[in-house]
C-alpha cells in the first residue's frame, strides 16, 4: 500500500498476501560492485499452480527464505498444464 506522509512523500508498505508451495530452482550467484558497495546477484526460476500465480507481475515482490525477489517475468508451462514459470532476482 502506498500512503503519503507529512511531507508529501509516498511511503510504500509491503504486506504478505500470501503463503504458497512452488519448486525454486537457484541460478549461480554473481558478485558485482553497485553505488561503491558490494551485491550478489541469483537469478531463480520457481514454477507454482496457476491459481498461485494469480496477481504476480512484474511489479511484484516475492519472498523465499526470508529474502526479497523482484519478479523478471513469467511465461505459462505449456508442458504442464496448471503451471507457470516465473523468472525473479534476488539481489543481496
Amino acid at each position: 500500500s502506498v500512503q503519503t506522509n507529512e511531507y508529501g512523500e509516498d511511503q510504500v508498505t509491503l504486506s504478505e498476501a500470501e503463503t504458497v508451495f512452488a519448486n525454486v530452482n537457484r541460478g549461480t550467484p554473481s558478485e558485482g560492485r553497485t553505488e561503491g558497495r558490494e551485491e550478489e546477484t541469483t537469478s531463480l526460476t520457481i514454477v507454482m499452480r496457476t491459481s498461485a500465480a494469480e496477481g504476480v507481475t512484474r511489479d511484484s515482490l516475492l519472498r523465499w527464505r526470508g529474502d526479497d525477489l523482484d519478479v523478471q517475468g513469467r511465461t505459462s508451462n505449456p508442458d504442464r498444464s496448471g503451471f507457470v514459470t516465473i523468472e525473479a532476482t534476488r539481489v543481496r
